[in-house]
């Protein structure tokens, strides 16, 4: 783990090795939100180049329309939504008896695509 106390400088400044590795992990890093964070959108813009991807994740008990929503939103502020697409959703219906929820998804990631 990184120590930053030997990379400061005497000024109050980080050391350059230090702003660059953080700059890095900030680079690589992932970007999510959940639907109770679409209010934060719009402040985030100023830190996100447009088109950056932002994940949306599908907590239990949220509807896929809130999931929907929340993509619509990340879009509109102009960042690339990804929606997060966990397996406890059943998706093909494997587990569920033959009802899906792949094809309302598949209509919902096409618009969006737009």
């Amino acid at each position: 783990m990184l120590n930053p106390q030997p990379a400061l400088a005497t000024a109050g400044m980080p050391d350059a090795a230090l702003v660059e590795a953080i700059v890095q992990l900030a680079r690589e890093a992932s970007i999510e939100i959940n639907v109770q964070d679409v209010a934060d959108l719009e402040p985030s813009r100023a830190l996100l180049a447009a088109g950056t991807k932002v994940y949306v994740s599908h907590l239990p008990r949220q509807s896929w329309l809130a999931t929907e929503t929340a993509c619509r939103a990340v879009r509109a502020a102009g960042l690339r939504p990804v929606p997060h697409l966990p397996v406890r959703l059943d998706l093909f219906g494997e587990f569920s008896g033959g009802a899906t929820m792949i094809e309302p998804i598949m209509n919902s990631a096409q618009e969006l695509s737009h």
